[in-house]
């Protein structure tokens, strides 16, 4: 009888000078590069950690997703909606509960129908999907935004605004400013029930899956119908003509596209207005994934393949005039 051995996904990375930040659910794991030489060697020196620890989701798109800079040298970083409980450095520990379960086909650790409504050390209860912010030393978290659906990724400007994306269930994929502790409205304020057990009569599925006849809840953005979004990146300038600074770019694979917006301010949040910015064939054998901006001369994105039977990937650059 042969052994099944399954090998857990590795659902994110980032890097921040010599470490490397790994997704592994029910893990975050911190991977130092000590003596700065570009390889990772325990016998070496180098060092590796369980920084956080309670994510639900083994080798589950719903769970334990990027992590992401921002200006005042926090790290953002997200959970899907399969939820869980971690207590952070400075021993705070933060809850984020609802009632999506998808057992046995993933692992999860925490009973998220348990901790549905009950209070985080902060003194607040919270939905899963949510958003963190925490201290590159595993302390100060704070939560920054909850009841997502599967939202890969936040993205935080120069002046300190959060934008997202976030999968749909039924056709209500959508782009949105992250108004700051807000409430997306996927789950009920309590965590118990989804949009579906509350819908209106008369309400059209965006309204009612984002709870935008709720107050409380934060306006929806641009939503767009079906797909899959993954990667969000904020592009502010030096690469690109003037005409792109301060463009928000959102991957849309399911649609063979990237998204593009030039957010623009709107009572307590920002109009989005959607824009191709970049596509290809009609056989959509592009899919962008996620975008990154480098040094001042170029930005890039990376693309997935469909080809036949074959799949692949590849890291596409944008070359622009290089700055002096």
């Amino acid at each position: 009888m042969k052994t099944l051995r399954i090998i857990p996904l590795l659902l994110s990375s980032a890097v921040f000078d010599n470490v490397v930040m790994v997704s592994q659910p029910p893990d975050l794991l911190k991977l130092t590069d000590v003596n700065r030489d570009g390889k990772f060697g325990e016998a070496d020196g180098d060092t590796k950690e369980v920084f956080l620890t309670g994510f639900n989701g083994l080798n589950h798109d719903h769970s334990l997703h990027s992590v992401t800079g921002s200006p005042d040298g926090k790290w953002v970083f997200n959970q899907g909606n399969n939820g869980g409980m971690f207590t952070d450095k400075a021993g705070k520990t933060f809850r984020f509960g609802g009632p999506y379960v998808h057992e046995p086909f993933s692992k999860y650790v925490v009973d998220v129908k348990k901790i549905a409504d009950e209070k985080s050390d902060d003194g607040f209860s919270y939905n899963a999907g949510a958003a963190f912010r925490i201290h590159p030393d595993g302390t100060g978290t704070e939560v920054i935004g909850g009841g997502f659906r599967n939202s890969y990724e936040q993205i935080t400007d120069s002046f300190g605004f959060v934008f997202q994306n976030d999968n749909d269930d039924p056709p209500a994929c959508r782009v949105t400013h992250m108004i700051e502790h807000g409430n997306a409205g996927y789950f009920s304020r309590d965590g118990k029930r989804d949009w579906r057990a509350d819908k209106r009569p008369g309400q059209d599925t965006p309204t009612a899956q984002w709870r935008q006849d709720d107050p409380g809840t934060m306006p929806a953005g641009d939503v767009y119908g079906g797909g899959s979004p993954t990667g969000i990146g904020f592009y502010e300038n030096g690469a690109l003509p003037d005409g792109f600074n301060g463009t928000l770019l959102s991957c849309e694979p399911g649609k063979n596209v990237i998204f593009s917006y030039q957010p623009e301010p709107d009572g307590a949040g920002f109009k989005l207005e959607r824009h191709d910015f970049v596509t290809t064939n009609p056989e959509k054998e592009f899919r962008g994934s996620d975008f990154v901006g480098g040094i001042p001369s170029w930005s890039g994105f990376h693309k997935l393949k469909e080809g036949g039977a074959a799949n692949y990937g590849a890291v596409e650059k944008i070359l622009g005039d290089a700055l002096p």
